[in-house]
């Protein structure tokens, strides 16, 4: 087996959130579809993560938010703050969501390591059962990128999750891609 189908079945003996995580995906869905306006952050690859989603929430029609650009607005009691982390132990991350709490922007959390400061600040916290740069499991991989790999997935999985569930389609989601580019 190669590198990548190493990879690929690292990727695959993740438990699912989907499965595993239920209540907390359905809460991470409902705070979702309640938000006026969506925020998201993380470092570092993470937030790559993340920055990926909050365009996929844009092209369902959804007010996302990264922040820490220029364009982000100031948040509110009727918004959402999610944030991707393998280790919930970003300072960075961790002063976001106490300024977002004072605001009473509700706040969601995805993670590898949910027992942490940021976890318990989270009005809903989804684990992903992989691998992150602090923990020390058997991954042929460095340091979280089975964390971020998955994350991306799972994401991705809850994007066509919400398209379900409020009957989204690629074509209204189409309309909504940047056509300045």
């Amino acid at each position: 087996m190669d590198e990548l189908g190493l990879i690929l079945h690292e990727l695959q003996n993740i438990p699912s959130p989907f499965e595993m995580e239920k209540n907390e995906v359905q809460h991470l869905i409902s705070l979702i579809a309640e938000a006026k306006h969506i925020f998201v952050s993380g470092t570092g690859r993470s937030g790559l993560v993340i920055q990926a989603f909050a365009n996929r929430l844009s092209q369902m029609g959804y007010k996302a938010m990264v922040v820490g650009e220029p364009t982000t607005i100031s948040s509110r009691d009727s918004d959402l703050l999610i944030v991707n982390s393998s280790s919930a132990s970003s300072h960075i991350l961790l002063e976001q969501l106490k300024i977002a709490r004072a605001a009473g922007t509700k706040l969601a959390l995805v993670t590898a390591t949910p027992n942490t400061e940021l976890g318990r600040l989270a009005n809903v916290v989804v684990t992903i059962r992989a691998q992150s740069k602090m923990s020390h499991t058997n991954s042929i991989q460095p340091m979280g990128a089975e964390f971020e790999q998955y994350s991306w997935l799972f994401f991705d999985g809850l994007v066509l999750k919400m398209m379900k569930l409020f009957d989204v389609t690629e074509q209204s989601m189409l309309l909504l891609h940047a056509n300045i580019e």
